[in-house]
């Protein structure tokens, strides 16, 4: 397969600027396409180019580019926090038992429309109503988490420390199986 691709590319690139393609098989079986006459010591053979049919271009289509956050007039003002228009957490999901004897965990947000971190958003992430992390992703890596069960909840704060939207509470059970059992 690799070959016939090849010879294709050959044959194709030689069409356009060489006048010949050469082909030859060595002792150890490789075979080789060039467009100069083989050694002498080799027998090689002249290979016609095949015409290929011209080559179709599909447009890409049009991606909507979603509409810019407003820029707020004041810090924590009414008119950013309802930019937000959804955040819930994603994963793990509301009543679920999870399986993770390392004890990590993934949180997955969804918040729409995206963290507007040129203006100083972030996000701030609560297990068990202890903050755990902070950042501008809506994925955070949580290790050596312990079993049991937990709750999970997060919000999107200003430069100041206002809070502009929060996640639903979702409770969820880490099981972690013990290496006495």
């Amino acid at each position: 397969m690799i070959r016939l691709v090849l010879l294709a590319i050959l044959m194709w690139a030689g069409a356009a600027g060489a006048d010949a393609i050469y082909r030859w098989e060595n002792k150890d079986g490789t075979i080789t396409y060039s467009d100069q006459p083989p050694p002498d010591s080799v027998d090689g053979s002249r290979v016609e180019p095949e015409e290929l049919p011209d080559l179709h271009v599909v447009p890409a289509l049009a991606v909507p580019v979603p509409p810019s956050m407003p820029e707020p007039k004041e810090a924590g003002s009414k008119a950013t926090a309802q930019a937000y228009e959804r955040f819930s957490v994603a994963q793990p999901q509301s009543d679920s038992s999870i399986q993770a004897n390392d004890g990590n965990l993934m949180i997955v947000l969804d918040l729409q429309p995206s963290l507007w971190a040129a203006a100083g958003h972030s996000i701030h992430l609560y297990l068990d109503g202890t903050q755990t992390a902070a950042g501008a992703q809506t994925s955070f890596q949580l290790t050596n988490v312990d079993r049991g069960t937990h709750t999970v909840r997060a919000e999107v704060k200003d430069q100041q420390g206002h809070t502009l939207i929060s996640t639903d509470t979702v409770s969820f059970t880490l099981q972690r199986h013990s290496r006495l059992f």
